[in-house]
């Protein structure tokens, strides 16, 4: 059965390039009173790139700061991508956007004060909405293999979209408004987050709805030899 590797996706998302610039007077958002605070642009477009600003308290003289991204639809950006500072910015960060990127993305940062081994400050989260411009979606499919097996684990199904730009994108998660049926609960169900439990032989036709659009594909369920 095929789950989504994080682990390998949190990876890809830190092969980023990134430059800062200590721009004194540039930030638009107001310096925090205590600890660190980031901003991010309304919106950022699939395979552009984006300017994430830290700015800390004047009370601070930071080292280091690492900024962390996740994403809902799961595509590839996780886990912190670590910057050299000094003071207390504001700083900065140019990240490019992959082009599969889908849904929102959420972003704060941590802060280690000069002299510290630790990271102690952390900022609030915010997130940046992924704008997909005039690409639409064209096809849903399946991305799993028809033959699994009984398991009290849960199991992920993997659901692409096809869109208009000619990219292929991860529309597997729920948060990205994704359902899934079973046309027979009592071979295999899912649960509200989108997780799969395989619970008796037989077969079974799973739905998933995205964008408009279905894709289904016919699960068969055995026993592990």
């Amino acid at each position: 059965m095929r789950k989504r590797r994080t682990e390998d996706l949190a990876l890809l998302g830190l092969v980023l390039a990134a430059t800062i610039n200590c721009a004194s007077g540039a930030s638009a958002f107001p310096r925090p009173n205590t600890g660190i605070a980031v901003a991010v642009p309304a919106s950022a477009k699939p395979g552009s790139n984006t300017t994430i600003t830290v700015i800390a308290a004047r009370d601070l003289d930071l080292q280091q700061v690492a900024i962390a991204m996740t994403s809902e639809s799961n595509y590839m950006i996780r886990g912190h991508r670590f910057f050299k500072v000094n003071g207390n910015g504001p700083w900065e960060f140019s990240f490019p956007i992959p082009e599969e990127a889908l849904g929102d993305v959420t972003i704060f940062a941590t802060g280690k004060r000069r002299g510290e081994k630790a990271s102690d400050l952390v900022s609030e989260s915010v997130t940046l909405p992924i704008d997909l411009g005039t690409a639409r979606l064209t096809e849903l499919i399946f991305d799993n293999p028809a033959g699994w097996t009984v398991d009290p684990q849960p199991a992920s199904p993997h659901v692409i979209g096809k869109f208009s730009d000619g990219v292929t994108r991860n529309v597997s998660s729920v948060k990205l408004g994704t359902t899934y049926a079973s046309s027979d609960v009592k071979i295999a169900k899912f649960d509200e987050k989108g997780n799969l439990y395989c619970l008796a032989e037989g077969s079974t036709t799973l739905l998933a709805s995205y964008g408009g659009m279905k894709a289904q594909i016919v699960l068969k369920v055995g026993r592990r030899p």
